[in-house]
């Protein structure tokens, strides 16, 4: 399986980055990489998906509500994906 990039930025519900939001994945085909990533001041992170599939992934950040996203990546394909959270 060849490892798969996946980008996404962090925004809140007028648009505005949310920094310090924490990305993990939650369900996958295969094994799952057991890390969290937290979102730069831009509201930007990535995760490595180890392979093709549809993941979901978990965004959460303090005064937030948590949210999960479904992706679907094919094999080397980079992924960039949007998210807003509501308070």
């Amino acid at each position: 399986m060849t490892p798969t990039p996946i980008f996404g930025i962090v925004r809140d519900e007028a648009g505005r980055p949310v920094a310090n939001a924490r990305a993990s994945f939650v369900s996958g085909p295969g094994n799952l990489p057991d890390v969290a990533m937290l979102t730069d001041a831009a509201g930007k992170f990535s995760l490595t998906a180890p392979g093709a599939g549809e993941f979901v992934l978990q965004i959460y950040a303090d005064g937030f509500q948590a949210k999960e996203i479904s992706v679907s990546v094919r094999s080397g394909e980079q992924k960039n994906v949007e998210v807003r959270l509501s308070k």
